[in-house]
Parts: structure tokens; C-alpha cells; sequence
């Protein structure tokens, strides 16, 4: 041990500098057995109460400390609290690195043990300590997520490990959960941007559309459907800044009307009702795909039994103005579905999953008259046995481009994989496989066949070569929970999450909140 000081202690500012090194201590483990706390406050104004009880502490640590361990301590405090001169985070003094992000997530998961929750967690420098000071540090910003919907934020010293504050994410506002700003978020299933300024939402009941880039929504009145009606549930497709086709039960219990707006909603006109249903089973969530302005198609899904499905597949070459049955999709009766896409108007993919091994995909080559299983095979290392896998409704683009996501199993994790198609989906090819930080993804979109965005709650993950490779953002002020996501360029996206709006100008690499208004 040495016995002499080393040559830089007596430059030391001693008074402020031990104050404040002992307050910061002594508050830190106070504040650690304190959870709800939403932030950590220095008391500096407790320096004259104090003061002989720092002298002292101060004294038993210069004598009883190695010197060695008493250099790091202070040289670390110094860089994080020094008043005057803070250190940059990006250059720190040799000899001092920060804690990795695992050791800062193994940090925070030691305060609750919780199997459930889903972590996350962030890097920040230059983070001011107390307002009107210039102490910065550079902190880890953990998140913890749980089943309940409400979450827990640790933030630490980068350097230490020690806690700087524990608390709990903020509510939604009493304003946010008013009847009509809920309008947006409650029961969401698809929201479609036509651009940076027009817009379309489809909740269980109510269709809603923007025309000034997500702030203002307004409700859309089909006088025809009864949105109130607890048994109403209702499908919608939108086409382009002034065409949507919305499919609503008809009142027979097995039929189905489509209504068409080619006029931003201000008018809408109903189709035949589509009451030639043959089981007397009530249809739910209707799945309509168009290849052109005029040729589309309409999956009907019936619930026939535990682990299948049935359904009717409609046709219309009128803009929806008329539908005609052309299959029964009872082959393949097993599995749920979870859509039908086509790519042009012979070649059409059905998608879902079932309890056998496999990853689920049916394709037609006639137009939807008749359906075979595609073999599609997952990656080495990448389970879809047993229900494990789930294929979702491929997007097609030019050239005969196209891009698949499908769910797989991988440690716990659902993974997504992007299969890839140049020949209108008659062969696919996997890509580089996308593993969550979290248990699952969210949501996801592709712009083009080269440029695609998903998240999974914690981060955004981008590529630009058609799912090859990707860069992750971590969503450091944006809450994605239950988020539903649509980019209309390469910059520019917008995100719809359980009780708030987002939008990015920079390609999802930051979030900024939009205020809403329902009318």
C-alpha cells in the first residue's frame, strides 16, 4: 500500500469537490431502495448540515483507502463532476472506459427479476445533472417494459454503474385519454400515410383520414354502417389520396357490403351486398388486395374449427362496384389466415400459419381458382416447427420484386426474415435474418424492394439493400408500444403507438411527438 499522496491530490478544489463527490454518493444509494421516483435531485443545499460529517468521512477515506483505488475514484469523479471544465464523453482520460451495455441492462434487471419484462436500453452523453449547472455526464438509459403496459427507467452513470435516478415512465395525460383523442389509438389495425400530408386510419369502428400530416384526423360517416354497433367490425383498403374500400357486414349475419369513395371520403357508394355466403357463419375480417385500378380480390375468413380456417375468395374487375365468388378456400382448410396478396392478376400468395412444421404458403397461378402449397424452407439455426412460424402478406413493387416477412422461433425470440422474390414470387430466397432485442416485432414496411424499416419497441432497424444487412436506432425518446408503422420515403415516416403519434424527417433515425386532434 502507499503511504504517501499522490502529487495531484493537494491541487484538488478540497470544500466543493468533497461536498459534492460525498452528496452525490450518499443520495445515490438512498435513491437505489426507492422505486416511482421520477427524478434524482442533488441536495446541495444540505453542505453547512453536513459539513463536519464530510470533513470526517473525507479524512477516513484518505487515511484508510489505497491510494490506488483512491487515484481511479477521484480521477472518475473528477471527470464526471468537475464544475468548471466538464470532460467530453466522446474523448474520456485514458485508463477510464465506460461500462458495456450488457453490464448496464445486467445492472438494472438486478432490481426486478421479472421473466415478463422486456428491456431496452440506450447510451447518452452530455446529460446535465441539475438544471442551471454545468455538470454533464454520460449516462445508460435502461427501460423495462411490463405485461401490464406500464414500464420502469433506470438511468446510470456510464462510468460507475452507480444509479442516478429510478422511476417510472410518465402516464398519458388526462387531455390524451379524452374520447376524442383516443379515437385514433383505440383498436387500431392499419394505418396507411399516402404521402407526407394525406392519410388513412382504420380502427375496429371507425375509419378516419388527415390531410395536413397526422395532426388533424377527421371521422368518416358511412351512413349505411352502424359504427356503434357492437358487432359491427369492419375491413379496410386504401388506394391512393382519394380512393378506400371499406367491407362491413350487411345485416344478414353472413353477408358482406364493400363501399367505395373515390372523392377523400366526402361521398360513399355501396356495392351489391354479398349475401351468397354458403356456411351461415358470420364473416370477420375481410381481406381486400388490388392489382390495378380496377382488378382486386376479397378474402372472407369463417372460423370453422380449433386450427382452421375457411373462407370465400371474391373478384371484382369494376373498381369494386361488383363482386363475384371464384374458390372456396377449403384447400388449405387447415391454418389461420392472415391474408391474400397478388402480385398480378394470375399470380396470388395466401399466408397464416398452423400447428404443423413449416413455414405456411399457399400460391395461385389462376387467378385464385386454385391454390397449392409453396415449399419455403427456414434458415439453419431457425425453427418453424410446431406452429412456430407465421407468414405474413408479401409486398410486390416493380420489376416483379417482391418482399415477404416471416415470423420464426429462435431462443425465446421471434425473429423476422425478409424472403426475397425477382419473378413475381414463383421462387423466394431468404435474407439476413432479423433478431429482436426485445421478444418479437412490432411492425415493419417496406417503401421499395430495397428499403425497409422495423422495430421491435426498443429499436429501428433499417436496410437499404433489401434486407441484407441492417442498422439499428435506438428509440431514445419515442414509446413504441403497440406501434403500427408507415414510411412514404426514404426520410420520411410516421408511427402510431398505443397512445401517441410519431413522425421522422431523418429515415427513423429520430422521433419527433405530433399532437393530435379527432374531429
Amino acid at each position: 500500500m502507499k503511504t504517501t499522496k499522490p502529487d495531484w491530490y493537494d491541487k484538488l478544489e478540497e470544500g466543493p469537490f468533497i461536498n459534492k463527490k460525498f452528496t452525490e454518493v450518499m443520495m445515490r444509494q438512498t435513491e437505489a431502495n426507492v422505486k416511482g421516483v421520477s427524478q434524482f435531485k442533488r441536495n446541495h443545499s444540505s453542505r453547512m448540515v453536513w459539513g463536519s460529517i464530510i470533513i470526517a468521512c473525507s479524512l477516513g477515506i484518505i487515511l484508510s483507502l489505497n491510494w490506488d483505488h483512491l487515484d481511479l475514484w477521484l480521477k472518475t469523479s473528477k471527470q464526471s463532476i468537475t464544475v468548471n471544465n466538464p470532460v467530453s464523453t466522446q474523448t474520456p482520460k485514458p485508463g477510464i472506459t465506460f461500462i458495456s451495455k450488457e453490464e448496464a441492462m445486467r445492472i438494472a434487471k438486478a432490481m426486478d427479476a421479472n421473466a415478463e419484462l422486456q428491456w431496452s436500453a440506450f447510451f447518452k452523453e452530455n446529460v446535465q445533472g441539475e438544471p442551471d449547472k454545468p455538470d454533464v455526464y454520460s449516462v445508460w438509459i435502461v427501460k423495462a417494459l411490463y405485461p401490464a403496459g406500464n414500464n420502469m427507467k433506470v438511468t446510470m452513470d456510464a462510468i460507475t454503474g452507480k444509479i442516478l435516478s429510478l422511476g417510472e415512465g410518465e402516464a398519458p395525460s388526462q387531455r390524451d385519454l379524452t374520447p376524442e383523442n383516443t379515437a385514433l389509438y383505440k383498436d387500431l389495425k392499419s394505418f396507411q400515410m399516402i404521402d407526407t400530408k394525406i392519410g388513412w386510419a382504420q380502427t375496429t369502428r371507425n375509419i378516419l383520414r388527415t390531410t395536413d400530416g397526422g395532426n388533424t384526423w377527421k371521422t368518416q360517416h358511412i351512413a349505411e354502417i352502424d359504427f356503434q354497433s357492437r358487432n359491427v367490425e369492419i375491413w379496410a383498403k386504401f388506394i391512393d389520396s382519394l380512393t378506400a374500400y371499406v367491407a362491413a357486414p350487411d345485416g344478414s349475419g353472413s353477408g358482406l357490403t364493400v363501399y367505395i369513395t373515390k372523392d377523400g371520403g366526402e361521398t360513399w357508394l355501396s356495392s351489391k351486398a354479398i349475401n351468397n355466403l354458403d356456411l351461415n357463419i358470420r364473416a370477420s375480417n375481410p381481406n381486400i388486395t388490388f392489382v390495378n385500378k380496377n382488378t382486386g380480390w376479397m378474402l372472407a375468413h369463417f372460423d370453422t374449427a380449433e386450427g382452421s380456417e375457411s373462407g370465400e375468395l371474391f373478384k371484382t374487375m369494376d373498381s369494386g362496384q361488383t363482386w363475384k365468388i371464384i374458390s372456396w378456400v377449403i384447400n388449405p382448410l387447415e391454418g389461420t389466415k392472415s391474408g391474400v396478396t397478388f402480385a398480378t392478376e394470375q399470380d396470388g400468395y395466401l399466408t397464416g400459419s398452423s400447428q404443423e412444421d413449416g413455414i405456411w404458403l399457399f400460391a395461385s397461378h389462376d387467378g385464385g381458382l386454385n391454390w397449392q402449397k409453396q415449399t419455403l424452407l427456414a434458415p439453419s439455426g431457425f425453427s418453424a416447427d410446431g406452429g412456430a412460424a407465421y407468414s405474413y402478406p408479401p409486398q410486390f413493387f416493380e420489376s416483379k420484386k417482391g418482399i415477404l416477412p416471416v415470423s420464426l422461433s429462435k431462443d425465446d425470440k421471434k425473429p423476422l426474415i425478409f424472403y426475397s422474390t425477382h419473378d413475381s414470387g414463383q421462387t423466394w430466397e431468404p435474407t439476413t435474418p432479423l433478431i429482436p432485442e426485445r421478444s418479437n416485432f412490432e411492425a415493419w414496411d417496406f417503401i421499395d424492394a430495397d428499403h425497409g424499416y422495423a422495430t421491435d419497441g426498443a429499436n429501428i432497424y433499417v436496410t437499404t439493400d433489401g434486407a441484407r444487412s441492417w442498422t439499428t436506432h435506438p428509440l431514445e425518446t419515442a414509446e413504441f408500444r403497440g406501434v403500427h408503422l408507415d414510411f412514404v420515403s426514404q426520410n420520411d415516416g410516421f408511427a402510431i403507438a398505443k397512445y401517441n403519434m410519431y413522425k421522422t424527417t431523418d429515415g427513423g433515425i429520430t422521433w419527433e411527438f405530433m399532437e393530435q386532434t379527432v374531429k
